[in-house]
């Protein structure tokens, strides 16, 4: 139980990490999604998750995170 919320505890600084970075004319436009899914249990373990994946296009991302 308590590496399920480890993992979920170090998305969120990923999801964090993401928003910060992500470019200013962008931002105002991704900063709800992206602080839905710092919410959202399930898209924490998802972000969690797609650490270890290697897609090579965003299409491909998007089919690992449609099976997860």
């Amino acid at each position: 139980m308590l590496d399920g919320f480890a993992i979920e505890e170090a998305a969120k600084v990923l999801i964090l990490m993401d928003l910060v970075r992500c470019p200013k004319r962008r931002a105002g436009k991704l900063c709800g999604p992206i602080v839905r899914t710092f919410y959202s249990h399930l898209g924490r373990l998802i972000y969690a998750d797609a650490q270890a994946w290697h897609p090579t296009t965003i299409a491909e991302l998007r089919t690992y995170v449609d099976n997860a």
